[in-house]
């Protein structure tokens, strides 16, 4: 894998990276306000300063508070903010705002539902906002503040500082189950029948979502020392990431053994994501990890 350390046009931590249209879009938001977006096609790995070329929208007042959360539906980019605010960000009109919702807290986590979008907050409440009509509605599953979230065409699964995860069952519009953690969970990975939790003092734990069971298979300690602040996986890997500033590359398995170790940042890595075997991580360092396939004909 050929990796880059950027560093150019941030100047504050880095809270969440999110990659877009087949990895070749990375967009990150940081403590001081800014959204910015690389094209990594045009990001020559060998060649830190290229950023700059790199570089296709960067905004210093994209909000008025951290920008905490993002995820994208085609050329759309939703982010959620500590200002309170979502704001929808059309890529395809040069980064416009579509939109812009307003929250009674903190906005932690969003995800787009069918049309909709779903947001999880400070103040405890899960929202679902209609992009054209603004909030249709708050639930309160949860007694501290919700801090992560994944959903499929059934589920919506939300993680709090209360130590619980909530399974809300979209078709019946109530909850279907809580989960309860002994450490809370600060993220999760959902999908291929199972769901992986990270929490917040370094373990993961591995629950089988099949058919709705949601049951713990087994926990685990890959090694981190830190909070796991972010979790994926796919049929080829587990990857992690931890406050004790590595990210962990492990086996898709029941017994998830570390391929490797990824110890490039000298702070807190905050965040990660991985789309068509390109992997993003933001870090309390000021800056961007990027690792990507050194034969990936597409980002050459």
């Amino acid at each position: 894998m050929d990796h880059i350390i950027c560093r150019n046009g941030l100047f504050a931590s880095v809270d969440v990276v999110h990659l877009m249209k087949e990895g070749t879009l990375l967009a990150s938001g940081s403590r001081d306000r800014y959204l910015n977006i690389l094209d990594l096609n045009k990001l020559d790995m060998e060649n830190p300063d290229s950023v700059k070329d790199a570089m296709v929208l960067s905004l210093n007042n994209a909000h008025r508070g951290w920008i905490w959360s993002m995820t994208s539906h085609g050329d759309t980019l939703l982010t959620g903010s500590w200002d309170t605010y979502v704001s929808f960000w059309d890529l395809a009109a040069g980064g416009t705002v579509n939109q812009r919702v307003k929250c009674k807290s903190a906005v932690l986590c969003t995800n787009f539902d069918q049309g909709n979008v779903v947001a999880g907050s400070y103040d405890k409440l899960v929202y679902v906002i209609d992009p054209r009509a603004g909030i249709v509605q708050e639930r309160r599953q949860h007694k501290r503040p919700v801090l992560c979230m994944a959903l499929d065409d059934n589920y919506i699964l939300t993680g709090s500082e209360d130590n619980t995860i909530s399974v809300f069952d979209k078709r019946a519009g109530e909850v279907y189950k809580t989960i309860t953690m002994e450490k809370y969970p600060m993220s999760m990975s959902y999908g291929l029948g199972q769901l992986w939790v990270g929490d917040k003092c370094g373990q993961i734990h591995l629950y089988n979502a099949r058919h709705g069971q949601f049951n713990i298979v087994e926990t685990y300690d890959v090694g981190h020392t830190g909070k796991i602040t972010d979790i994926r996986h796919s049929l080829g890997s587990i990857i992690t990431c931890s406050t004790d500033r590595t990210i962990k590359i492990l086996e898709p398995s029941c017994n998830p053994g570390v391929i490797t170790t990824l110890a490039e940042h000298t702070g807190e890595v905050a965040g990660i994501d991985f789309q068509n075997d390109v992997l993003a991580s933001a870090c309390s360092d000021v800056s961007i990890g990027i690792w990507r396939p050194k034969c990936d004909a597409s980002v050459s």
